[in-house]
């Protein structure tokens, strides 16, 4: 298989409902430039909302060796649309297409246009122009793909579409997964006497933690690295990762755990968005850039320092501090509101983690506190790599927000943090999100005393099952669980 191809292979593999061969080239929308009104609709996974038909769609790719191309489009769209008639332009030749009624938006065929012979090889835009319709929509667009029997190329991806661009691990090498039975005498083996219950639930952990290591499939996903799955949905959870590190790191010398993460960094965008959701099957963000559900707490570099405690090894602190450093700068402008008066940092419900919390405002306590979290352990890598001056800035940025969050989020009444709108008032929800301040290093002892005391207030928090998400004396509260309305998550 040609050279360019295989480079090819990660990014497009997945895509289609085919198996790649020589002499095929895919082009997905997800790099594809819209030129004019069209969206990339996540959930369906295609260029939809297509109204205008003076909307153009262009790919720009490298020929390698030229040839005879036949251009076939993966595209969906009901019977109202079917007819609907477009051409695609490559080196100044074009061919028809019709739009196929394939039975609805989300049912996607692949519709041959025609073919077009190349002479030789050289960069070239390939482009789809609809023509005048009568319909609303021209169709909903996954992309291209083109195919010859000699014929081999690469796409040109643009810079602005570009992912994992700070990240230097690029490529997958395959290693063996490891099993229980086999690495158990590497994991820690803890003392409990008169417990064997305890004892028994603590090795059955590890147990279903080694049955959820996954390999990368880079042909597919682009992934670079083995990681721990949470193994209830086709998707990779930034949430969940980190969290599963936090119990994973003991087990490092069996599997490097923090590893996992690497996965998401090498789908890192060029303004430095990471989406807490990924694809495994295709590698592809669940969510848009500008959803605002798209990110879960920044916790990454607090994952990352956290194995490092355990593990004492700082080597992938020069790998990822260009991916973290770039990863935070988009937060100060992503999830901070502008015009409020406070300047703190904003989430919601499936971005904070707690999914169905009834919190609001524009500055969260727990997005505020990781944020704080978050500037502090990178300040914490820096100093490990010498970079001492570059530490004393993020060091500088923590103390800014925990000023602002002390200031504006403390309630000295009732001795907790809250959620604030934009004009700083308080938004009085009493939840497990009301402590991060404590976990972020930023409370003075009399605050802590009166958190705590909160925390040991029956009425509250301290229930038969301690410190509830949303606590018993507020609307909406549920005994039986309720998710994120009263159930308890450790």
């Amino acid at each position: 298989m040609n050279r360019l191809l295989l480079a090819l292979l990660p990014v497009v593999a997945g895509l289609f409902p085919i198996t790649l061969r020589a002499g095929e080239l895919v082009l997905d929308h997800d790099t594809a430039e819209i030129h004019g009104k069209a969206d990339r609709e996540f959930g369906n996974d295609c260029i939809g909302s297509w109204e205008d038909e003076r909307t153009t769609v262009s790919w720009s790719i490298r020929v390698d060796k030229p040839g005879k191309v036949t251009v076939e489009c993966l595209q969906a769209a009901e019977a109202r649309s079917a007819g609907n008639r477009y051409d695609i332009l490559l080196d100044g030749r074009k061919v028809e297409g019709t739009v196929k009624d394939t039975g609805s938006w989300e049912r996607f065929e692949n519709v041959e246009a025609g073919t077009i012979e190349l002479s030789k090889p050289g960069d070239y835009e390939v482009r789809i122009v609809p023509r005048p319709k009568k319909t609303l929509a021209v169709m909903n667009l996954r992309g291209l793909r083109l195919k010859g029997d000699t014929f081999t190329a690469v796409e040109n991806v643009p810079a602005a579409r570009r992912k994992g661009a700070y990240f230097a691990k690029e490529t997958y090498t395959p290693e063996p997964l490891p099993e229980f039975a086999t690495s158990k005498h590497l994991l820690p083996e803890p003392v409990i006497d008169g417990e064997p219950g305890y004892l028994e639930m603590y090795w059955k952990s590890w147990e279903l933690a080694f049955k959820h290591i996954r390999k990368a499939e880079p042909e597919k996903n682009g992934f670079v690295s083995n990681y721990l799955d949470e193994a209830f949905n086709p998707n990779i959870f930034q949430w969940d990762t980190i969290f599963m590190v936090m119990f994973a790191r003991y087990g490092h010398q069996a599997f490097p755990a923090v590893q996992s993460f690497d996965n998401f960094y090498c789908k890192q965008h060029v303004d430095g968005f990471i989406c807490r959701e990924i694809w495994e099957t295709t590698g592809k963000d669940h969510h848009a850039t500008d959803s605002p559900q798209a990110i879960n707490p920044p916790l990454f570099s607090w994952g990352e320092m956290e194995s490092f405690r355990v593990t004492g090894d700082k080597s992938r602190f020069a790998l990822v501090l260009p991916v973290l450093e770039k990863y935070v700068e988009w937060l100060e402008t992503g999830r901070r509101k502008t015009g409020t008066v406070h300047g703190l940092y904003w989430s919601n419900g499936l971005g904070s983690g707690m999914d169905n919390t009834p919190r609001q405002g524009s500055g969260w306590v727990d997005m505020s506190s990781q944020m704080v979290l978050q500037y502090h352990d990178l300040a914490a890598m820096c100093r490990e790599l010498g970079q001492g001056e570059k530490a004393e800035k993020f060091d500088k940025r923590a103390a800014e927000i925990a000023a602002l969050i002390n200031r504006w989020m403390w309630d000295e009444k009732d001795g907790l943090y809250y959620d604030i709108d934009d004009q700083g008032k308080p938004v009085k929800w009493k939840t497990s999100g009301c402590f991060w301040p404590m976990l972020a290093g930023i409370t003075s002892p009399q605050q802590e005393t009166r958190l705590i005391a909160n925390l040991k207030d029956p009425q509250t928090f301290w229930r038969k099952n301690v410190f509830p998400t949303l606590a018993a004396d507020q609307p909406g509260y549920d005994g039986s669980g309720g998710y994120w309305r009263g159930g308890v998550w450790a």
